[in-house]
C-alpha cells in the first residue's frame, strides 16, 4: 500500500483561498482538496476544441468508461430499461441498494482509521469505497466514484463533485488551467462529454469539493480505505436489508447535453453499458460529431 502522508493546505479557486489538505506520497505533492459553497466558475468565452480540452475530454471518456465497468448495478434513481435487478414493475419502488450504501458509508465515517487525517477526505473516499462495494447508487455516490477514478489517471488539472441543488443532482467537472469545465456525468443513460455551458444541468447554488490534481494516486483521492473495515461496515449494513423496499425520485434523463447540443457529442457508452465488457477502445475525435 502507497504510504501517503496528509499536510494542512490552501487551494485558491477563482478569487478566493480556501483552507483544505494536500496529499503527499514520497515527498511529492498528488493532490490539494477544498471545499467550497456554491458553483465553480466557468470560462465561457474559450474555445471548448483546443488540444487541452482534447486532452480533458480523454480523461473523462476513461473515467466514465471505467466507472460504468465497476458499477454493474448502475444508478438506482435513473430508470434502466431491463435492469430487473433495481427496477420490478413499480419503477418508484427501488431495492434500498441506497440503503446498503448509505448504511455502509455511515460505518465507515464512524470508524475513521487514524490514517485518515483530513475529514471532507476520507467522507468523500469512504462514499466512493461504499458505493464501489455496492456496485451502484444515486448521482452523489456514483459522482464520488467517478472523481476518485479522475484521481488515478489525470495530471494537471482541476477536478469537482458539483452538488447542484436546483435540479438535485450532482456530477463531476474537470477542467486544465483556464479552459471551459467539462462534464463527466456516468449517471445519465447516454453521457456525453460536453462543455459545462452545454449541460442539461445548470443551477446557481450548491456545494463544491475541488480537487487540484497534480499526479495521478494509485488509491482513489489518496485516501485508502481498508479493507477489513470496509467489508465489516459492509456487513453490518447486509444486516439493515438489502432488499427493503425504498421510496426514492426516479428520474428519466437521456444524456447530460442540453437540447440542441446532444447531437454535436457522441455518447461515450450507451444505457446498457454498466458492468463488464466496456471497451476503451476509442479516439478523442470519435466523441465530436
Amino acid at each position: 500500500m502507497p504510504a501517503y502522508s496528509y499536510e494542512k493546505a490552501t487551494l485558491k479557486v477563482d478569487d478566493s483561498v480556501r483552507a483544505g489538505a494536500s496529499i503527499m506520497q514520497d515527498g511529492l505533492e498528488h493532490l490539494r482538496m477544498v471545499a467550497f459553497e456554491g458553483p465553480p466558475r466557468d470560462f465561457r468565452h474559450l474555445s471548448v476544441y483546443g488540444e487541452e480540452c482534447q486532452e480533458l475530454t480523454r480523461i473523462g471518456a476513461l473515467s466514465i468508461r471505467e466507472v460504468r465497468r465497476l458499477l454493474k448495478a448502475g444508478p438506482t434513481n435513473n430508470t434502466m430499461q431491463g435492469n430487473e435487478f433495481m427496477f420490478g414493475a413499480d419503477p418508484t419502488m427501488a431495492y434500498s441498494l441506497n440503503v446498503l450504501v448509505d448504511t455502509c458509508w455511515q460505518e465507515l465515517k464512524d470508524n475513521k482509521p487514524p490514517t485518515a487525517r483530513y475529514r471532507p477526505l476520507w467522507d468523500g473516499a469512504a462514499y466512493a469505497a461504499a458505493t464501489r462495494a455496492a456496485e451502484g447508487g444515486v448521482c452523489a455516490a456514483i459522482s464520488w466514484v467517478t472523481l476518485g477514478v479522475v484521481t488515478q489517471k489525470a495530471t494537471n488539472i482541476m477536478a469537482c463533485v458539483y452538488y447542484d441543488s436546483a435540479p438535485d443532482h450532482s456530477y463531476v467537472l474537470i477542467r486544465k488551467r483556464e479552459t471551459p469545465w467539462f462534464v463527466v456525468d456516468p449517471w445519465v443513460r447516454e453521457p456525453r462529454l460536453c462543455p459545462w455551458r452545454y449541460n442539461h444541468f445548470q443551477g446557481s447554488a450548491g456545494n463544491t469539493h475541488y480537487f487540484q490534481i497534480t499526479h495521478p494516486v494509485v488509491d482513489p483521492f489518496g485516501q485508502p480505505v481498508p479493507g477489513d473495515l470496509l467489508q465489516r461496515a459492509l456487513s453490518k449494513a447486509q444486516l439493515v436489508g438489502y432488499r427493503t423496499p425504498h421510496k426514492r425520485k426516479v428520474w428519466g434523463h437521456q444524456t447530460n447535453a442540453a437540447a440542441g447540443h446532444a447531437s454535436t457529442y457522441v455518447p461515450v457508452c450507451g444505457p446498457e453499458e454498466w458492468g463488464t465488457g466496456i471497451s476503451q477502445d476509442f479516439r478523442v475525435e470519435q466523441l465530436w460529431a
